[in-house]
């Protein structure tokens, strides 16, 4: 053991780690003014890179999620609750019935509980999908079958033959595809077409917002575009030395090999002039000739909304860990700009799976029954946010910032048995933040990952724990080790605390307040998003009309 961890873990055992105040519901993030004077020494002396994740979430946490009144209903469809009665034929009709209206469409379902046994697929912008609320005598989506019972979509039989070609084995059982794809609920386009690159960016700085382009393109204002970096210098590539923060370590063939692209952003364009790009989020990484970044324009929906509902599934044991049989709450793809709110799954295998996103509020999401494989599954996503949640079911991953999952934020939640997942792929500046979590096995998984060594290390640079309390049951020791990180990029881990004295062996860690029962700023992202809104209001001179995401 060196001399400098030596050092380290006596100075964590030293710590007082006391059990923390319950936390009272927080209606709005806290003002600069009040918490200026208990700012961790990360927000005041600035020196250590931390990411912006104040832009994460339904239009960059400028806007409250809409509330709107129904305009059809699922029961002039032939749908009608708690007749046992299979509805999907009858929903099937309604949404397209919805698909075919111009305008926003409020798919509304009335309280009881409704039969289903196939996939419901969302498939238009302006769509929302909306119970009567997820709690007890409110609207309950019954699956019948699992997705493993049902015809294959066609991204599924794209997987399976992954699978299949690459023998992906556990305890000689093919992996299943369902593990981290499909769901009750699916959203997706129709219709996807090709996206080439437009042309390159050349240069842009991590953190600002400028990007210069190689060629002038007809952009505009409010368009989104992706930024892809391609890696095309190997295992000693300077790009993977800078998105990981790591050098002298062998990268997974995945990314020191592999022709698609090691990292990607979808940034919001706030202004054109010529070549230049003024963007509306701060750029993830660098951008050098020499890093081949190409820009492209993805498909999106746009405003799409689940919410008020609960989704049920048969309580059957597990069936293991990429083993599962398909019985997936909601799978979340192509989204921008869209919500899930108010949403119970019981008895799930994955309650919510997402790839493909980007700016997604999820909330109010209660995860229950018996254990299963991922909680929240945040994959290739950018700028989600979860917030105001629960997992009360045993998760092998409670939520897991998964392949790809870039800017992504999770937020004031409660979690049973907590494993915060930091799954191999090229995993970058997320952020877990302000969330309490129990422990009854007497050990700490706050660690615990996932993910192929083929797409190792662990992750990349700048990935964030801020205000994580853990409360442990009476039968743990009297000092826990939170759990081992050796290969992951530089992290920044602020305000870790428990009932009990901590021991940390996380490697290349920016760390303070380790064992802090209270920290000064409770919550790094609201008080990055109030800082931002508070200097956009100065900046134009009168409040507009926003409020921070609730």
């Amino acid at each position: 053991m060196s001399v400098l961890r030596c050092a380290f873990l006596f100075a964590l055992l030293a710590v007082d780690c006391r059990a923390r105040v319950p936390r009272a519901p927080l209606a709005h993030a806290p003002t600069s003014t009040q918490i200026d004077q208990q700012l961790p020494a990360i927000l005041r002396d600035r020196t250590p890179y931390l990411p912006d994740y104040s832009y994460a979430g339904y239009h960059f946490g400028e806007r409250s999620l809409p509330v709107l009144a129904a305009t059809l209903d699922v029961t002039s469809f032939g749908a009608h609750p708690d007749d046992t009665v299979d509805d999907t034929t009858a929903i099937q009709a309604a949404l397209r019935a919805a698909n075919q209206q111009s305008g926003a469409v409020v798919l509304h379902f009335p309280k009881g509980r409704f039969t289903i046994s196939q996939t419901l697929y969302l498939e238009r912008s302006h769509l929302v999908l909306q119970g009567s609320g997820s709690g007890d005598g409110g609207t309950v989506l019954v699956m019948t079958k699992s997705l493993s019972e049902l015809p294959r979509d066609p991204r599924i039989e794209k997987l399976e033959a992954y699978l299949v070609k690459n023998d992906k084995r556990v305890d000689g059982k093919p992996f299943s595809p369902f593990s981290w794809t499909g769901g009750l609920l699916w959203t997706r386009v129709a219709q996807p077409l090709t996206e080439p690159a437009l042309t390159t960016a050349i240069s842009g700085r991590r953190g600002e917002h400028r990007v210069t382009l190689s060629s002038s393109l007809a952009l505009l204002p409010g368009e989104i575009i992706r930024l892809r970096w391609f890696n095309h210098g190997g295992n000693d590539s300077p790009l993977l030395h800078h998105i990981f923060g790591l050098s002298r370590i062998d990268f997974g063939p995945r990314l020191s090999g592999s022709e698609a692209a090691v990292a990607s952003e979808e940034a919001t364009i706030a202004a054109v002039n010529d070549r230049t790009l003024t963007l509306v989020q701060p750029l993830l990484h660098d951008i050098e000739p020499e890093f081949a970044v190409e820009l492209s324009r993805p498909q999106f929906l746009e405003e799409v909304g689940i919410e008020h509902l609960a989704i049920e599934f048969p309580n059957q044991p597990y069936a293991g860990h990429h083993l599962e049989r398909g019985n997936n709450g909601i799978y979340l793809t192509g989204l921008s700009h869209s919500w899930v709110r108010d949403v119970r799954v019981e008895n799930a295998d994955s309650a919510l799976l997402s790839d493909e996103c980007a700016n997604v509020t999820l909330t109010q999401i209660d995860v229950r029954g018996r254990n299963g494989h991922y909680g929240v599954h945040l994959g290739d996503t950018f700028d989600l946010l979860l917030n105001d949640f629960r997992i009360e079911a045993e998760e092998f991953h409670s939520v897991s910032f998964n392949t790809h999952a870039r800017a992504d934020v999770v937020t004031r939640g409660e979690i049973f048995r907590p494993s915060l997942d930091q799954h191999r792929g090229a995993n970058q500046q997320n952020l877990f933040d302000d969330l309490s979590t129990r422990e009854d096995r007497g050990k700490s998984l706050l660690f615990e990952h996932g993910g192929a060594d083929y797409y190792g290390p662990t992750s990349a640079a700048f990935n964030t724990f801020w205000n994580v309390h853990v409360e442990f049951s009476s039968n743990a020791p009297s000092s826990i080790l939170l759990g081992r990180i050796e290969d992951a990029g530089p992290a920044r881990l602020i305000g870790l605390s428990a009932n009990r004295q901590l021991e940390l062996d996380y490697a290349r860690a920016e760390v303070e307040d380790l064992g802090q029962a209270e920290l000064g700023v409770p919550s790094l992202y609201r008080y990055q998003l109030e800082r931002r809104l508070n200097a956009e209001r100065a900046d134009q001179g009168s409040l507009p009309n926003t409020n921070a995401p609730r």
